[in-house]
């Protein structure tokens, strides 16, 4: 093996113009073919869960299932990121007796070596060379192997910078787009539905939930959702001070959870299991009018949404633009109501206006009493199409039927 040319073949490689997870996975298969092993396979280190996730391997077998990890510590794997030390088995046979137990699907591997994927500050993840016949690595091998994860150290680092700074300018563009579409809506419902939306949607969460506060009741009325099932517990009204919405609305300070199961909140009301929440208050002219919570759902096994103060802090960004338009969209709703109700009122004056002439018209009653019925029913203006008059017959004690408008023939 020339360990001059396996460098510059890795170097060349990590340096090609294509993406990230292309990239990852022609080294890793690069990586196959050198070592001459039928599996390898990179493992990503999430910190905020402390646990090494399957990124990527050469190619599909049991031993590496979809969605497999491992944490600190637990196992070989977990052992060489917990330490940041290479862990060789060149015979694994006794790999199931390794404590806490790994998975029983790894009782066919015979040759095991992990390397961290380290630099001089972070840990980015574990390489991993697997195979299901005993096997050494030679002392070149095992020099190599470090030096090459050093490499890909930089790789992984250099695709999360890149990473990071597509996500912030899409971010920024969502967000951008975001003010646009809300301060372009002004039917209210539709607008807090596209709140729900587009915020979940920004942050990639699991769910959204929206609520606006009654000063009268002190109380937060959910008034659109996102994510949850419609009459779910979560959705029902919250106390100010209660709940992680309630302390938000009344403190007016965003809230972090990263993990609710280190949190002191309640959060039983969820039907589902939930790994994180982020809640900000909407604060309009020094007021809490409400506020926006998103949230991560558990799946376990799998990487979730995991929220964090760069979250907090571009929701917090958001809830101002949303605030003024939830705002706006409620000023122009009555507005609406009021111009309707003025309308309104403009008919009935106008209606009486022009009852009040034609009675002038004549002194006979059957004619009056015609007028006053046919201006009630007129173009059906206020929701009446027919009209009947009964007048007291003071003698008999009864009403009596005097006239009808609008009936369709002479029986009705």
């Amino acid at each position: 093996m020339n360990a001059y040319k396996v460098l510059s073949r890795i170097i060349d490689i990590s340096n090609a113009s294509v993406d990230a997870d292309h990239l990852l996975t022609n080294l890793v298969e690069t990586l196959a073919l050198i070592f001459s092993v039928p599996l390898c396979a990179l493992f990503l280190w999430d910190p905020q869960q402390a646990r090494l996730f399957l990124k990527l391997c050469n190619r599909s077998h049991p031993v590496l299932p979809e969605g497999l990890s491992f944490s600190a510590e637990e196992g070989p794997l977990g052992a060489c990121a917990g330490q940041r030390i290479p862990v060789i088995l060149d015979d694994a046979s006794q790999l199931l007796l390794w404590q806490p137990r790994i998975p029983v699907n790894f009782s066919s591997v015979r040759f095991l070596a992990a390397f961290p994927i380290v630099d001089d500050i972070s840990l980015y993840g574990v390489l991993a060379l697997l195979a299901e016949e005993p096997r050494q690595l030679s002392a070149e091998e095992s020099s190599l192997l470090p030096v090459i994860c050093r490499q890909l150290a930089g790789t992984i680092r250099g695709a999360q910078f890149s990473l990071q700074a597509k996500k912030r300018i899409a971010e920024l563009t969502t967000l951008h787009t975001i003010g646009m579409a809300i301060s372009s809506i002004s039917e209210l419902g539709e607008l807090l539905n596209r709140i729900t939306l587009s915020s979940a949607k920004l942050l990639q969460a699991d769910g959204s939930i929206l609520r606006l506060l009654d000063e009268e009741r002190e109380v937060l009325k959910v008034v659109s959702s996102f994510g949850l099932e419609e009459g779910a517990s979560s959705l029902s009204p919250v106390q100010l001070g209660e709940d992680v919405a309630g302390i938000v609305a009344m403190t007016g300070e965003p809230m972090l959870i990263p993990d609710v199961n280190r949190s002191p909140h309640s959060f039983t009301k969820f039907s589902q299991k939930i790994s994180s929440i982020v809640c900000v208050p909407l604060i309009l002219k020094s007021k809490t009018i409400g506020t926006l919570a998103l949230f991560s759902n558990l799946q376990e096994g799998y990487p979730q949404k995991v929220f964090d103060e760069e979250d907090k802090d571009l929701l917090s960004t958001m809830a101002s633009q949303i605030a003024t338009a939830i705002e706006n969209a409620i000023i122009l709703q009555r507005a609406e109501i009021l111009a309707r109700d003025k309308e309104s009122a403009l008919r009935e004056l106008s209606l009486l206006y022009k009852v009040s002439g034609s009675m002038l018209t004549t002194t006979k009653l059957d004619q009056l009493l015609r007028i006053i019925l046919i201006s009630v029913t007129f173009g059906n203006q206020r929701g009446f199409d027919r009209a009947a008059l009964f007048l007291v017959d003071e003698k008999e004690n009864v009403l009596q039927g005097m006239m009808g408008v609008g009936a369709k023939d002479r029986g009705e």
